[in-house]
C-alpha cells in the first residue's frame, strides 16, 4: 500500500513569505551629509520631524533593534515619504496574500 503524505502550503508572494523584508533608504544628515540603510520592515517603528540647526527639518526614522531601544537615521522629506509608500506597498501586498489564504496540495 502506498503511502500519501500531503503537505498545505500558503501561497504568498516571495516578499511577503520571506521572514524579512528589507528596505533601503538614503540617509541625510543635518550638515548634508548622505549614507545608505537597510533595514526590515517590521523594525521600522515610526518616521518623525527632526529639526537641525539653521531652520532646516529633515525627518526621523525610529528603528527597534535587537536591545530593546531604537537606532535612528534621518532623511530628507523625499525619502520619507518614498521609504512611507514602500512600508505601505509592503503591508497591502501582505494584507492581500493573507486575504486570498490560496493553498497547494502536494502528494508523494
Amino acid at each position: 500500500m502506498k503511502s500519501v503524505v500531503v503537505a498545505v502550503f500558503a501561497l504568498l508572494p516571495a516578499a511577503v513569505a520571506a521572514s524579512g523584508y528589507p528596505v533601503t533608504f538614503t540617509t541625510t544628515g543635518c550638515d548634508g551629509a548622505t549614507g545608505l540603510v537597510t533595514v526590515d520592515v517590521s523594525r521600522v517603528y515610526r518616521v518623525q520631524p527632526f529639526p537641525c540647526d539653521g531652520g532646516v527639518t529633515l525627518k526621523q526614522v525610529l528603528m527597534r533593534n535587537e536591545f530593546g531601544s531604537y537606532d535612528a537615521a534621518t532623511v530628507s522629506d523625499a525619502d520619507a515619504r518614498g521609504l512611507e509608500e514602500e512600508i505601505r506597498a509592503y503591508t497591502r501586498a501582505r494584507q492581500e496574500a493573507l486575504k486570498k489564504g490560496a493553498t497547494i496540495i502536494v502528494e508523494d
